[in-house]
């Protein structure tokens, strides 16, 4: 494995053979997304991983 250049760590990194300081050739691992549930909130019963849209306050006009 070629470590980076400057790199702090390049016995640690060639012996993991990855980049351990700047994550260079790393894999994430995706996962799957969550499983909504029912919970129980102070407005009553509500469902997990719902995400509530926030409307933009409008200027009132100045009528005279």
């Amino acid at each position: 494995m070629q470590t980076c250049n400057n790199c702090p760590y390049p016995a640690r990194c060639s012996a993991q053979e990855r980049c351990i300081a700047y994550k260079i050739g790393g894999t994430g691992t995706e996962l799957p997304p969550p499983v909504p549930h029912a919970v129980i909130t102070s407005s009553g019963i509500s469902m997990t991983g719902k995400v509530k849209t926030v409307l933009k306050k409008k200027a009132k006009k100045n009528v005279q």
